[in-house]
């Protein structure tokens, strides 16, 4: 990345669409995400849901956060709401730890980039003032290139990077397995696509691809013609990621990245596609109010169904905007604000047209640049830090016959250290996800019920046929399936954790912990190591046994859980 390098593709101007299609998206998922932690709220922050809250109070912060995301995705005071959120991130994503999964460290950096991204050039409100201020005619205003570049380096690069040190010291994917035995597994994955799995072929093959895939993207992902094929096999494993597994915001989130890396001749395509060929006329004279009403035009005609034509003067101008804009449903919205007098009022000032601003396509200063190439260095350096003790890092080391070497025991001590901080703040850390550790003899799948005088009901948790129930998603579901259960149950872990699920299920449902009952089911799976037709259904038709039962008493938490291990 050397300073030439940078300066070339920071002066050059695309088309803005692609990144104001990312903040919008991105800032709808990552809306979704903070709405799930406001629902989820007792579970995840109280001591015990409901019976021993946390001392500070999270609700009223989650509420703000999720205003701040409204004018993020809006784009309204986009560099504000992006401080807010990155603020608001710090306090609360880094104050979760046994709920925290990975779609968190991708929340981190982008919250930090979009700080500094000029991410409010299009689709955004605050466009619409750019316009008005720069008297910009443009049909998308374009952009420095670099903005894309830097969300896919941090956001997609740098992970696949890391995650390859994993995948490739695992058995697991280097057989080709790792993503047929994850969707196979009646814990992991959420719909019985039978037919898919019994794919041997394809599942290989994607298995393979996913692997290929995260090792080239780094070395291609900057080069135009690498570009769509990238785009297509990204967006598709990632929607496939969504589809499989419970972490919908994980690979939505990252289909939103992505679309900093779609082709702008593919957003000209679309746009083309889709732009109407019976256009719609609109006379512009030389007034305040025309030039306006043009300029807001322009910010939202993204399919461009308007052609303007000057005129010398328009007669009763008010009148005349207000039935065009009421005659069609595109922009059926402005015709009914222009109606007010103080609408009118607004689109018929002066927003400083005599007045000179600084060119925004001005060519970036060296000490920007210089800028970005520092930050660039400082995140590869931050990654390397985590990257140094993955699983093919330790290898080296042992065939070097140095893992005992004091000042790699230093440097290591060191990098663990800036990887706390680097996570923390910039969620620049380890990727080793899906991976045989987290497999291996897990042969168990824990689901709780409760029973009453009035009958026996199965909480939500996990489903009958062992899938995810409705309360794992995204954080969630890492809590119960890797950190309460995995493939070594410590029984202190599995109470602490029930005494967590079975509380909030008891609030929520109108009930109390003043007297409970809940029995604990196993489902006892097989383990593998190679494919299996029909794997998934054989596992998901294994009978439920007993796993003891926990209760709740006056406030207390009683259990009487079984050694998970030990049944058969």
């Amino acid at each position: 990345m050397t300073l030439k390098w940078i300066s070339n593709i920071s002066n050059k101007r695309i088309d803005g669409t692609g990144i104001g299609l990312f903040r919008f998206f991105y800032g709808i998922i990552l809306f979704c995400e903070v709405l799930q932690l406001y629902k989820f709220r007792n579970l995840i922050f109280d001591v015990i849901p409901f019976v021993k809250p946390y001392e500070i109070s999270f609700t009223v912060p989650i509420i703000l956060w999720l205003i701040t995301l409204i004018f993020l995705i809006a784009g309204f005071k986009t560099r504000i709401a992006a401080i807010v959120n990155y603020v608001f991130s710090i306090c609360i994503i880094s104050s979760i730890s046994t709920f925290e999964y990975h779609m968190f460290y991708a929340y981190m950096g982008i919250n930090f980039l979009l700080v500094f991204l000029t991410v409010d050039r299009n689709l955004a409100v605050d466009a619409i003032f750019y316009r008005l201020k720069n008297h910009n005619l443009e049909s998308s205003i374009k952009i420095s290139p670099i903005n894309h570049f830097v969300v896919i380096f941090v956001g997609v690069a740098l992970v696949y990077f890391d995650s390859i040190f994993y995948k490739t010291s695992s058995r697991l994917w280097m057989n080709g397995l790792g993503v047929w035995l994850p969707s196979s597994l009646p814990h992991i994955s959420t719909k019985n696509l039978y037919w898919l799995l019994n794919s041997k072929f394809l599942m290989l093959f994607l298995g393979y691809l996913t692997l290929l895939f995260e090792f080239v993207f780094i070395f291609t992902f900057f080069r135009k013609k690498w570009r769509p094929a990238l785009f297509l096999i990204g967006v598709g494993l990632h929607i496939g990621i969504t589809i499989f597994y419970p972490i919908p915001w994980f690979g939505l989130g990252v289909c939103a990245i992505y679309f900093c890396l779609m082709p702008t001749s593919w957003i000209n395509y679309v746009r083309t596609k889709f732009s109407s060929k019976n256009k719609i006329k609109l006379l512009i004279d030389d007034s305040y109010k025309s030039r306006n009403i043009r300029l807001l035009i322009l910010s939202i005609d993204v399919f461009q169904k308007f052609e303007f034509e000057e005129v010398d003067t328009i007669r009763n101008a008010s009148e005349y905007y207000t039935n065009v804009f009421s005659a069609y449903w595109y922009t059926k919205i402005f015709g009914f604000l222009m109606k007010y007098r103080w609408v009118d009022q607004l689109l018929s000032k002066d927003y400083f047209y005599n007045q000179s601003f600084a060119d925004s396509t001005a060519p970036f200063t060296v000490w920007r640049i210089r800028t970005i190439q520092l930050f660039l260095l400082f995140v590869i350096f931050l990654q390397i830090c985590s990257t140094l003790y993955s699983p093919s890092m330790v290898n080296a080391y042992a065939k070097m016959n140095i893992e005992t070497n004091k000042v790699l025991e230093k440097v290591l001590a060191k990098s663990y250290a800036i990887q706390k901080l680097s996570k923390q703040f910039l969620g620049i850390t380890y990727h080793g996800v899906f991976m045989d550790v987290h497999f291996d003899d897990y042969n168990h799948v824990i689901a709780v019920e409760y029973e009453d005088k009035n009958g026996k009901q199965w909480l939500p948790i996990i489903n009958y046929d062992g899938s995810p129930g409705s309360y794992l998603n995204g954080s969630t579901w890492i809590k119960w399936t890797f950190r309460s259960n995995n493939p070594h149950v410590d029984t202190e872990v599995l109470s602490n954790s029930l005494k967590r699920f079975t509380s909030y299920w008891l609030y929520q449902n109108g009930k109390n912990t003043e007297n409970a009952h809940f029995n604990i089911k196993v489902k006892v799976i097989d383990t593998i190591v190679d494919w299996e037709k029909d794997f998934l259904k054989n596992q998901r038709e294994k009978e439920w046994v007993d796993g003891g039962s926990v209760m709740w008493i006056k406030d207390e938490f009683i259990d009487h859980i079984k050694d998970i291990e030990s049944i058969q």
